[in-house]
């Protein structure tokens, strides 16, 4: 797999002067191939923790609906799909379906459907990842926010339903 020019650019960029600074004033020789495809930011800010009002669901096979927006003015990436990885506490109280999640522009308002498996108790379910938005309208405006959103669950008889939703938005931006 070819990596993308800017990832090479950026690379031969980083090692010129990686060379000037050594005071050679030659360029070191780059392998591309050796380059990742993925390019992993530096620093993504500060990790946003969220603790979310508790949810209760009954026991069974049911479905945690996943619903994480970005911030009003914006819109989730097209480009760069953002991740969450799921894990709970208990797990004998809430089996995931699936671990991790990843979505893009193209999920619905009613969010990501994830299958569980629930049983009496309760645990805290934690949903850790990185989510890319845009200024809408202007995809050259990305950000990158690395959230962690903690959901108490309780799985009990007298719950009516045993879908539940783990739902939040990005709050506002301090600059553009």
């Amino acid at each position: 797999m070819r990596p993308p020019r800017l990832v090479l650019i950026a690379a031969l960029f980083l090692g010129l002067a990686a060379a000037g600074c050594g005071g050679s004033g030659k360029a070191v020789p780059l392998n591309p191939s050796a380059l990742s495809a993925t390019v992993t930011p530096a620093s993504a800010g500060p990790l946003l923790q969220v603790q979310l009002p508790p949810v209760e669901a009954a026991p069974g096979t049911s479905t945690l609906h996943i619903a994480v927006r970005p911030p009003e003015g914006f819109d989730v990436s097209g480009d760069a799909p953002s991740r969450l990885t799921l894990a709970a506490a208990n797990r004998s109280v809430v089996d995931l379906g699936e671990p991790e999640v990843a979505w893009n522009a193209d999920v619905p308002d009613a969010g990501l459907p994830v299958p569980v498996n629930l049983a009496l108790g309760s645990t805290t379910l934690t949903a850790t990842g990185t989510v890319y938005f845009c200024r809408a309208g202007e995809e050259s405006l990305c950000r990158i926010q690395r959230i962690e959103l903690t959901l108490p669950v309780t799985v009990s008889r007298t719950s009516a339903t045993g879908d539940f939703e783990l739902a939040y938005r990005l709050p506002p931006l301090s600059s553009p």
